[in-house]
This record gives structure tokens, C-alpha cells and sequence, in this order.
């Protein structure tokens, strides 16, 4: 019997560590694989002989969360460090779970330098206005879009109520922005000035496109686009969520501890197992009296 509960014991050891292997767990590692212990039974405690299939304690609270459901805390079982958050990546771990802690540090780390060095252009520019203030002719454009080497970067902020690390959308270069905008507004007060002048002269504006009636209407109205009121950010683009923060992180009870086990079980320990088992035994009994004589 206490073979038979041992052998029931690593049968189910076997099946946890395949069920664990067949998805249910995305790419799991030998620390997950490796979460179940099994303690032998001995023959000696009579009665109360058992067999002891464990999961290791530091496993085993990730594990709760997966048999158990529920939802998940900062610091509850089943975290990381003292410091644990909780957060969504669109670039996840390559053994599967929420983050990978590498990105994590360098978002960060890249976010606080891109806020530096916005910093710094801000005094830079602040310092240019003060030192030209009182000076005539063309200023040096000091703005952030201006910078060498510009390439899309990082922000912390809520966006459509998601509180996080975003990435700022592209952006048009100063040339790339006039020649997509600079012609609609020299377009624009083409038309306005030939609407004024025909208007000056016959007084309606029949025979003039539809184009230059509504730029017209709209001069009138005091709607005047101007190269100051169009946008940086290139069509189609806007910002990209890297890294939300989570109060909780919900849980599925998707891993089949019961069942698994159960049926591992069962399949080992039945009326025909235990009958062989019995036979087995008793033939070696037999075979061997004389051993186990008084």
C-alpha cells in the first residue's frame, strides 16, 4: 500500500508538470515546472501512512492566484519585491507574465532623461528671450521640435483614463509641416484677397469657386488658419501606451489543481491497481515465508 500511494503520489507530480507544459501556462519555466514535491509514504505509520504531493512555498503563491482566482494586490501573495506594482506591458516577459523588469527600467530611465533635457531647453530658451528681448531680426528657433536627433519619446500621464508610460506620437519636422500645411494657408489668403477684390468690384460673389465662397465666409467670421494653429503630429499617428499601472490585476481560476490531480490519482489507485498490487505482494510473501517468520 505505501508503494502503491508513493507511485499515485509521482503520477501526480508527472501530470501536474504536463498539464503545466500543455498551454494552460504561457512558456513556463523550470521554476514553475519544478513546483511540486512529493514526500514518500512509509509503511511504518500503519494506518496513518500517506503519500504527500507539496507545491514549494514561494510557488505556491503565484499558484493560489491560479487555482484560486481572484484579484491580485500590490504586496499580496504571490508578488515580486517589497516595492511590487502592477502593470500591463505591450512588451511582455519571454517567459510570458505581465512585464519584463528590464523594460521597465529603461522606460523609466529613459523618461527621466527626456524630462532633463526638456528641461534644459526650457531654461535655454527662457535664457535666449531674456538675452534678445530688446533686439530686432529673426530669432533662433529654441523650440523642442527644433532639437537634433528628435525622435519620439516617453511621458507619464493618464490618456483615455489609463495612467501610465506613454510614447509621444511622431512628430513633422519643421520642414515636413510646411510643406503639408504651408501651401493650405498661402491657398487660403489667395482666395480670401480674390473674394475681397471681386467683391469690391461687382459686389456678389457669383462665378467664383465654392472653395473661395467658404474661405471667404469664414475671413468674414474671423476664422483665419494660421501655420501657428496646425499640427506637429503627423497624420494617422498618436501615442502608444508602454506601460499602464494597475491597482489590481484580475485573475481566472484556468488551472485545474483538482481535476489534474484527481484524475492522476485515480488512474493509479482503483480496485484493479489495488487487487494486482495486493497479488503482487502476496506472491513474494509466499515465495519468501521464511524472511518474514517470527
Amino acid at each position: 500500500m505505501a508503494g502503491l500511494l508513493t507511485k499515485a503520489a509521482w503520477d501526480v507530480r508527472d501530470a501536474m508538470r504536463t498539464y503545466i507544459s500543455s498551454g494552460v501556462i504561457d512558456k513556463p519555466r523550470d521554476f514553475t515546472k519544478k513546483a511540486f514535491t512529493v514526500k514518500p509514504a512509509n509503511w511504518r505509520d500503519g494506518d496513518n501512512m500517506k503519500a504527500e504531493i507539496n507545491v514549494l512555498p514561494k510557488q505556491a503563491e503565484y499558484f493560489w492566484f491560479l487555482i484560486m482566482g481572484g484579484d491580485r494586490h500590490p504586496q499580496d501573495s504571490g508578488k515580486g519585491a517589497a516595492n511590487d506594482f502592477l502593470t500591463w506591458s505591450r512588451r511582455p516577459t519571454g517567459f510570458g507574465g505581465a512585464y519584463a523588469k528590464n523594460f521597465v527600467k529603461k522606460t523609466s530611465h529613459d523618461n527621466r532623461e527626456e524630462r532633463l533635457a526638456r528641461r534644459g531647453a526650457r531654461a535655454a530658451r527662457h535664457a535666449f528671450a531674456t538675452a534678445t528681448a530688446n533686439t530686432i531680426g529673426p530669432h533662433r528657433d529654441m523650440r523642442w521640435i527644433g532639437r537634433q536627433g528628435y525622435k519620439p519619446a516617453t511621458f507619464f500621464g493618464t490618456v483615455q483614463g489609463i495612467e501610465g508610460y506613454w510614447q509621444r506620437p511622431a512628430r513633422l519636422t519643421k520642414e515636413q509641416r510646411w510643406a503639408m500645411y504651408g501651401k493650405k494657408v498661402n491657398t487660403f489668403n489667395t482666395r480670401v484677397a480674390a473674394a475681397q477684390r471681386r467683391m469690391d468690384r461687382v459686389g456678389n460673389l457669383n462665378g467664383i469657386k465654392q472653395a473661395t465662397r467658404d474661405a471667404y465666409e469664414q475671413s468674414q467670421q474671423g476664422i483665419t488658419p494660421r501655420l501657428a494653429h496646425m499640427p506637429w503630429t503627423k497624420p494617422g499617428q498618436q501615442a502608444k501606451l508602454l506601460l499602464a499601472f494597475r491597482s489590481t490585476v484580475p485573475y481566472d481560476a484556468r488551472f485545474d489543481y483538482d481535476g489534474v490531480m484527481t484524475s492522476a490519482f485515480n488512474n493509479r489507485v482503483n480496485d484493479a491497481a489495488l487487487a494486482s498490487s495486493l497479488r503482487y505482494h502476496k506472491g513474494i510473501f509466499q515465495t519468501n515465508a521464511g524472511r518474514y517468520a517470527p
